[in-house]
């Protein structure tokens, strides 16, 4: 999944004009479609709805765009970072996080919370991430409460390596120390890698859509 934003960050575009002219091209030649129009209310100064498309050989549920729009924001603070971006079919089926992705050689399991899930859900998902030794990171899009309630339900599980924050948080410090720990004060931060990938392209990009 991707809107004009993502690809201008990319520099393969001189204007918004010549990516939305791509854009349209890739709907109309099959290549793209239309997912939805939303708004990341967490970005400053954004009015209007943007337009969000995936590849036209993946199909997200249209009753769960809230959940598909975030989670794609959310990764793509990370993307440029991380040679290695899965979701959807190519994720662990085992585990079946939202996302992976790995940074600096860690891989990370991604969980994203919308806060529809209920207690028994929150502790079904616990249950089967505690048998990976990757590291959650579990971004809720709730407030404090919510996570304060998430952090409490996790820390009943031996062995999940997890560490939780709110959406607003982590967009306004990526890599800062936002990522809660159950248990303990101390915050946690994902290490931005020493070196950067050399093979972050637009394929890899793309990847974002399944």
């Amino acid at each position: 999944m991707l809107n004009a934003r993502h690809l201008l960050t990319l520099g393969l575009f001189r204007s918004a004009s010549h990516v939305n002219d791509w854009l349209r091209k890739g709907v109309e030649s099959g290549l793209l479609r239309f997912y939805t129009r939303y708004r990341i209310r967490e970005r400053e100064k954004q009015c209007k709805p943007e337009y969000w498309y995936s590849s036209s050989d993946v199909r997200f549920k249209r009753d769960n765009n809230r959940h598909e729009v975030y989670l794609t924001e959310f990764l793509s603070l990370y993307w440029l970072f991380s040679p290695q971006v899965w979701r959807g079919p190519d994720v662990d089926q085992a585990l079946l996080a939202d996302a992976e992705l790995t940074i600096g050689g860690t891989r990370y399991l991604i969980e994203l919370d919308t806060g529809t899930m209920t207690h028994k859900q929150l502790k079904g998902r616990f249950k089967t991430l505690s048998k990976s030794p990757d590291t959650v990171l579990f971004v809720t899009l709730g407030r404090d409460r919510r996570l304060n309630g998430v952090l409490r339900t996790a820390a009943g599980f031996e062995g999940l390596n997890l560490v939780a924050t709110t959406f607003a948080a982590v967009y306004t410090q990526p890599f800062g120390r936002v990522w809660h720990q159950p248990g303990s004060a101390e915050l946690r931060k994902v290490d931005l890698p020493a070196d950067l990938p050399t093979d972050c392209t637009f394929r890899n990009f793309l990847c974002l859509s399944g």
